[in-house]
């Protein structure tokens, strides 16, 4: 359902702006997405696995989400002063810092869902309610013939906070933290299980997001929305098969033999790997024509890119679930390792396609890390299931 309503509220907004206001309207999303990433501290980690008074938490989840609405105004007035982003007023600037506010609130409403054990329908609830509301602001500023980046900005900014802001409330009104919590400094286990999260969630976010960065910073407007456009193919495809293999990845924490370990690692990869491509393949044939259904002629300059990080998608899914892996096996270092690795290896290949122009050299720069990544992180795991620690962190 969240895969869907991804499609529906891209496909809306390409429709309605077209390529050059969709790209002002995608460059401020993508830069208010990372800027979420990074001010998310790890918290939605540590609300989920702190075992203190749940007292504790409402205090530093309400001053993260202040400080996100501050530091959120604070970095789209810059852009908008700058010039990196001209096409910022103060509506859109209001609607960055409302993305990036919601965009916390909502992967912090989650987590709180996930302490309260409610994993099925509440959490689902949690997490499609403000994608929902966004796309349906999306689509009345569709009816009504809206053309102007901002204002699209802010609507779409406040779909998403006001119902994010409003869970995350009740949540912890559930949970009795607002009725009775203390001022004071954030306790100290919470702060360390936080800081500890913070890395592997930069790492697992972040370095699948670079190009995008990349391109909203430094390509004109209309590229931007082509590659979203192609970020959008291949992201459907590679959360396929991520969906279906991390069931045979779940059973991992539970085994304890090496031999048996290895054998559900082999077998998710093989899972993720062979439905990602039954998909991938086809729709990289037809992408010339799906795309101009879909979205319009004018976004036909996507196809070339949307095809190489659909095919991108074969090695991402492999790619998600290997650390995934690790991480349950102990081995959060190696996995960090690689993430670095590929984190550093993105930059300099990214700095030097984007230089181009050309966004079927960034799309390519994806294909190859992932790929990379992938080989690398099947290596450390296949390793890791024979050490110690690895079987201590299952059992």
């Amino acid at each position: 359902m969240a895969l869907a309503l991804g499609l529906v509220s891209g496909v809306v907004s390409a429709r309605a702006l077209g390529p050059a206001l969709r790209g002002e309207f995608v460059a401020t999303q993508t830069l208010a997405a990372m800027a979420a990433v990074a001010l998310t501290l790890g918290m939605t980690q540590a609300v989920v696995t702190y075992r203190g008074d749940d007292v504790d938490l409402a205090a530093p989840l309400l001053l993260q989400a202040g400080l996100a609405i501050v530091l959120g105004t604070g970095l789209f007035t810059a852009l908008a002063v700058l010039g990196t982003q001209l096409w910022l007023n103060p509506i859109g600037v209001a609607g960055g810092a409302a993305l990036t506010a919601g965009t916390l609130l909502a992967s912090n409403s989650a987590g709180l869902a996930q302490r309260r054990g409610k994993m099925t329908r509440e959490f689902q609830w949690v997490r499609l309610l403000p994608q929902a509301v966004g796309v349906l602001a999306a689509v009345l500023l569709w009816a009504a013939g809206v053309r102007n980046s901002d204002i699209w900005l802010l609507v779409i900014g406040l779909g998403i906070f006001v119902p994010s802001a409003l869970l995350m409330v009740g949540l912890l009104d559930s949970l009795g933290a607002l009725t009775r919590f203390p001022i004071r400094p954030p306790a100290r286990e919470l702060v360390r299980e936080a800081a500890g999260s913070f890395v592997t969630v930069l790492g697992s976010q972040v370095i699948y997001r670079l190009d995008s960065l990349f391109v909203a910073i430094w390509l004109p407007t209309a590229k931007v929305a082509f590659y979203a456009v192609a970020v959008g193919a291949g992201t459907a495809c590679a959360a396929i098969g991520q969906a279906v293999g991390m069931v045979t990845f779940s059973r991992l924490r539970n085994i304890r033999e090496p031999s048996h370990q290895k054998a559900i690692i082999r077998r998710g990869t093989a899972l993720a790997l062979g439905l990602t491509s039954a998909v991938s393949l086809p729709l990289a044939w037809i992408a010339p024509i799906a795309i101009r259904i879909v979205y319009g002629s004018a976004f036909v300059p996507a196809v070339e890119a949307a095809r190489i990080l659909i095919l991108a998608a074969i090695p991402l899914s492999a790619d998600y679930l290997l650390l995934h892996a690790l991480l349950s096996l102990g081995a959060a270092r190696r996995a960090f390792r690689v993430q670095l690795v590929a984190g550093l290896l993105t930059i300099g290949l990214l700095a030097a396609s984007t230089s181009t122009g050309r966004l079927v050299l960034v799309a390519l720069v994806s294909l190859a890390v992932y790929s990379i990544s992938a080989a690398l992180l099947f290596t450390l795991a296949m390793r890791g299931t024979n050490r110690p620690q690895a079987r201590a962190a299952v059992s």
